[in-house]
């Protein structure tokens, strides 16, 4: 019998040979059993095997897309408690983006020109980096991996209209795009499959003569 259940632990009257094999063999189990196991990981230090546990005990479930990148993921797990404390604000939303590397110039309603209805924003999401393994920055599962972070984070009573943009130089292929909800609109043509260098900003539209905006097509 093992050490780790001590003989004397095995009450006299169950004391035969088919108890004993049972408790030498659960001695055994308990002896490899790590409790360490059972607390709270670090983010970025926690097996690869663990993080699905780990988006679920955090209540990302609603935040995380298929194949997204490990790293994002981890950094999304880490910032789990803060994101959920500022939910339903702008600064959350813009949190949880930071956490796949997105950057957002963010325009409520109250700041538009002419003044929009209450609770409708526009956002331009910069996406410099692809958030799911294998695509480009612009790709729709990026887009779509974007949207489903702002969905999770903000009120049900806000209404956001998303465009997506890149900052610096990317190579691009050149269309627009605008999502409200769950409906992608296509706004201009796509321009065939060429790739343009572009060592400025796109988004929608042209604003100053050194700066182009080009509206990001769904690839």
């Amino acid at each position: 019998m093992s050490d780790f259940i001590s003989p004397l632990l095995v009450p006299p009257g169950i004391s035969d040979q088919r108890d004993r094999d049972f408790v030498s063999a659960l001695s055994a189990v308990l002896s490899r059993f790590q409790p360490s196991s059972l607390l709270i990981q670090d983010a970025f230090t926690a097996p690869t095997a663990l993080l699905p546990v780990m988006v679920i005990e955090r209540g990302l479930s609603d935040f995380v897309s298929a194949d997204m990148r490990e790293d994002l993921l981890r950094a999304m797990i880490d910032a789990a408690p803060e994101i959920h404390a500022m939910s339903g604000t702008v600064a959350g939303v813009r949190r949880a983006l930071e956490t796949l590397g997105i950057s957002a110039r963010w325009t409520q309603w109250y700041q538009q020109t002419p003044k929009a209805h209450h609770d409708t924003h526009k956002v331009v999401l910069f996406l410099n980096d692809t958030v799911i393994n294998g695509h480009a920055p612009l790709d729709l599962p990026n887009q779509r991996a974007a949207a489903r972070v702002i969905a999770a984070t903000k009120r049900h009573s806000q209404d956001v209209a998303i465009q997506y943009g890149v900052r610096g130089d990317i190579n691009l292929r050149p269309g627009a795009a605008a999502r409200r909800g769950r409906t992608v609109r296509i706004m201009a043509p796509r321009l065939g499959d060429a790739s343009h260098l572009i060592s400025t900003f796109s988004g929608a539209g042209a604003y100053a003569l050194r700066t182009i905006r080009i509206n990001a097509g769904a690839a």
